[in-house]
């Protein structure tokens, strides 16, 4: 598997250590790389093949290769898989005894992260669920 880091990010970095958010950031991050790490561990179990991890400002990607039978249910439960770990660490933090603002972080992040994701834009995941179900359709009718 390729690996790729945009050095842009130690501006970013660098950016919200000045404005004493640093924190925020870190945990973005964190969750934005389990998000892809759940990603990762099913696109393996339905036979996909890591092929890019790419590591920018703003998150990190995964591209997966190789996906075995049933092609169009495996992408969506790939691209869906992603945004569910973040609803599940959400409701998760929600029911822990944990410092007010913390807790509210955490649960804010996860959300944030979750519901952008699932916004039908591409490249998110969102993007990536309506355009594999408009392609099933337009298969099914013989478009």
């Amino acid at each position: 598997m390729k690996i790729e880091i945009n050095l842009k990010i130690l501006f970013v970095i660098i950016l919200f250590f000045l404005l004493n958010n640093l924190d925020l950031y870190i945990m973005f991050l964190f969750f934005v790389f389990i998000h892809e790490i759940t990603h990762l561990i099913v696109g393996v179990l339905i036979g996909g093949k890591p092929k890019k991890l790419y590591i920018n400002p703003f998150g990190i990607s995964l591209e997966i290769y190789s996906y075995r039978k049933n092609k169009t249910l495996n992408k969506i439960l790939f691209y869906l898989i992603g945004p569910l770990s973040n609803f599940i660490f959400a409701i998760i933090f929600e029911h822990l005894e944990l410092d007010l603002v913390l807790k509210e972080k955490l649960i804010y992040t996860n959300l944030a992260i979750c519901f952008f994701n699932l916004l039908p834009i591409l490249p998110l995941d969102g993007g990536k669920i309506l355009k594999e179900i408009l392609i099933s359709v337009a298969r099914s009718r013989n478009w």
